[in-house]
């Protein structure tokens, strides 16, 4: 800036000819501040808020024109820029409330001797932009920090989140595995008494219904097993065309479809990606089941199939309940659901196989129903 010994001089001159004019300059700027909706929402606390920002104007004016342009001086501006972050005051009101302060300050010194007029008017402009600098650095730097603390208490998050969910992992399998053989013991005692009755035997649809509880909770304990202990996925070329109407031949067999509409639109031409075929089965049926159970057996699901560059982008849009802003960002966690039934991992494990995969999986709520989910996935040759 150029900013000389000289410069500070003036400066600490003219500052006997402007105070007079501070109060002037401090109540527009202050008028001109809460002309603003934005900025006036900041300033809660009213006339009280404003009254005491009058007196830090004052202040900052005053020593604009002390002499002294050293640490401390630096330091006070670089509070104002800290503060701003802290009340959220976007940038662009420093830059606007210093060129307020800049036109009075040139306009005031217009009556001064022409001899003096150019010096006086650089001297400002210098010291004025320095300040601005000093706000602006501040400000960007404060919003920086704040964006690493931020980052880094997520990351402490996920961490903690991971340990937990590993120790519930080891949980699940053991008690998956527990469950399980007793479970298949059960089924067969009872496949055995049904088989043995006569099919208009009181008990015989009692035992068929106890029977399909049993297949339940085997497809939850599953559910955790494959939870707690996944599999690498065993990667081969496949055709995501033909895994998607696979999966939709298995929604069509269910027996709640009735009337819904199953609809896919493909790409001009086939898409292949390396993928393990039965794993890349078992999500694209859950996201399918999951559109199925929102919309009900008279809606409709649109499957859209894509390809942009190297990626395969794949979509699955359904008509139904939808889903609000907070549930959309936890329904990949595990074991949360909405749903009376379920383990709420089918959308966990959905996530962990894209992921494995080097995919995205994620959900898209729609307005003012629906919801949209979207899995990207590398795309081969």
């Amino acid at each position: 800036m150029r900013f000389t010994d000289a410069d500070a001089a003036l400066l600490k001159s003219l500052g006997a000819r402007l105070r007079p004019v501070f109060p002037e300059i401090v109540t527009e700027f202050y008028d001109r501040i809460v002309e603003h909706s934005h900025a006036r929402a900041v300033l809660t606390d009213g006339h009280v808020q404003i009254d005491r920002l009058r007196v830090s104007l004052r202040g900052w004016l005053e020593s604009l024109f002390g002499g002294a342009y050293d640490e401390p001086y630096y330091n006070s501006r670089a509070a104002i820029g800290r503060m701003h972050v802290r009340v959220r005051l976007p940038q662009h009101f420093m830059v606007t409330a210093m060129n307020v302060i800049r036109m009075r300050m040139l306009d005031h010194v217009e009556s001064l001797p022409s001899s003096e007029r150019r010096d006086a008017r650089r001297a400002i402009e210098k010291i004025l932009d320095i300040d601005l600098s000093i706000m602006l650095d501040t400000y960007r730097e404060h919003v920086l920090d704040q964006l690493r603390e931020a980052e880094r208490e997520r990351f402490e998050q996920r961490l903690i989140e991971s340990k937990h969910l590993a120790t519930i992992g080891q949980l699940a399998a053991s008690l998956a595995h527990e469950i399980k053989n007793p479970l298949a013991g059960i089924s067969g005692a009872l496949q055995v008494i049904r088989e043995g009755m006569e099919p208009e035997h009181a008990y015989h649809e009692v035992l068929a219904e106890a029977l399909r509880q049993i297949d339940r909770l085997d497809e939850a304990v599953k559910d955790l097993l494959v939870f707690a202990r996944p599999k690498p996925p065993t990667r081969e070329r496949q055709s995501i065309s033909a895994l998607l109407q696979r999966s939709m031949l298995l929604i069509r067999e269910e027996t709640s479809v009735r009337g819904l509409k199953l609809q896919i639109e493909e790409a001009a031409q086939d898409v292949w990606a390396e993928v393990d075929e039965g794993q890349m089965q078992q999500v694209l049926a859950n996201v399918l089941i999951n559109a199925l159970h929102a919309c009900g057996p008279d809606g409709e699901i649109v499957c859209r199939l894509s390809e942009n560059g190297d990626t395969i982008r794949l979509e699955v849009e359904d008509n139904g309940c939808g889903m609000n802003r907070e549930v959309s960002e936890r329904a990949f966690e595990p074991f949360f659901t909405t749903k009376a039934r379920g383990t709420g991992l089918g959308l966990a494990i959905c996530r962990r196989i894209v992921e494995a995969h080097d995919g995205r999986i994620w959900i898209e709520p729609r307005s003012p129903r629906g919801t949209r989910v979207v899995i990207e996935l590398a795309r081969t040759q």
